[in-house]
């Protein structure tokens, strides 16, 4: 009589065992298919998308999305999750369609130029995980104008459409789709990235912090709306292509002797670029732009009867010595902390420095 439900039992055994040799893999490998539809990934690195999807979640076993993964790709929107530690250099460079990119907690780092080139970026969310962002990330983004970053992220600090790191002593990039045209670099600043305000085409003026040495490769390229700029003494270097296809951009000035200047640093400028102080064109690109003349260094002169110890103005030759419509030269107060020294400021075309006390008195001595 037991050996009925005993068989039973044993049949019902072999069918469960049966089902989990046979029916589970068949499910695992359809379920691992539709998760990586379109996306080629190989140890975790996500290398490519062929998908036809235009919003995107990037699957959950990726841990490092590829250099140039979605380069020049028609996706629209992309969520990003924490599993992905890593955006690789140029991941979505070119993807003019994409508009919305959300990163989720847990990515750490935003590769050099991952969204440059994503001229319809509107709008993208970093979470406070991430804690390295490489230079040119977002710029030429054309629409951009601020990054929703976490208020716990203690590696960057984002004010007024310019991402700083935390202590704002670097500058890492000025959204291309800030609409203002004057635009102060904060006196802590003592780095701009290379291809910082790299198509910011309505900038028109900047002020450089005066702990500046440096203008990098591209740091200005194709700023097109950049008429003129004053570098304060601190800088002593213009690296290649710093100005690149800033075709308006017709003055640049300094007050020391001599910075060096790579060859390319003034490439595709406006043609009739004037350089002063210790700035050399080289050879500069434009067939009609002159040679520089001796008298190119004399950059600069002071209002009569300033002092040292006053408001003291320095008037650059680009509009003579006073702004114009009006007889009056505009001033700088120099009351205030001895940082401020060297620092810059645009006044109608005017480009205006302050001067260090000694050097004030030299120069109205030299007035005299």
């Amino acid at each position: 009589m037991m050996k009925k439900p005993v068989g039973i039992l044993i049949g019902m055994l072999l069918a469960i065992t049966l089902l989990c040799v046979v029916v589970l893999p068949q499910s695992s490998v359809l379920a691992s298919k539709g998760a990586d539809d379109g996306f080629e990934i190989r140890n975790g690195i996500l290398a490519s998308y062929k998908g036809s999807e235009r919003s995107i979640t990037i699957p959950s076993n990726v841990t490092e999305i590829g250099p140039e993964a979605f380069c020049n790709s028609k996706i629209e929107a992309v969520t990003i999750p924490g599993s992905v530690k890593r955006i690789g250099s140029r991941a979505f460079y070119g993807s003019k369609g994409l508009y919305r990119v959300i990163i989720q907690e847990g990515v750490q780092e935003i590769g050099m130029s991952a969204f440059s080139f994503c001229t319809d970026l509107d709008r993208a969310v970093i979470p406070a995980s991430v804690r390295k962002i490489e230079a040119a990330a977002f710029s030429y983004c054309s629409v951009l104008s601020t990054l929703e970053i976490s208020p716990e992220n203690r590696s960057y600090f984002f004010n007024d459409g310019v991402l700083y790191n935390h202590d704002s002593t670097q500058l890492v990039q000025y959204l291309a789709g800030r609409k203002a045209g004057t635009y102060q670099m904060p006196f802590s600043i003592k780095k701009v990235e290379p291809y910082a305000f790299w198509g910011a085409s309505f900038l028109t003026n900047v002020d450089i912090a005066n702990n500046v040495k440096v203008i990098g490769p591209y740091t200005f390229a194709n700023c097109v709306g950049l008429k003129s700029i004053y570098l304060p003494e601190s800088v002593r270097e213009i690296k290649e292509n710093a100005f690149y296809g800033c075709t308006n951009l017709s003055y640049v000035g300094t007050e020391l002797s001599s910075v060096k200047t790579d060859d390319n640093a003034f490439k595709d400028c406006a043609k009739d670029l004037k350089t002063e102080g210790g700035v050399s064109r080289h050879s500069y690109s434009t067939a009609q732009a002159s040679e520089p003349k001796e008298n190119d260094t004399e950059t600069s002169s002071v209002a009569k009867g300033a002092s040292s110890s006053g408001s003291v103005t320095v008037i650059n030759e680009i509009s003579k010595s006073s702004v114009p419509g009006t007889e009056e030269i505009p001033e700088i107060n120099m009351k205030g902390p001895s940082r401020l020294l060297g620092a810059t400021k645009i006044v109608n075309g005017n480009a205006l420095v302050i001067l260090s006390e000694n050097k004030a008195e030299n120069a109205s001595e030299q007035e005299r």
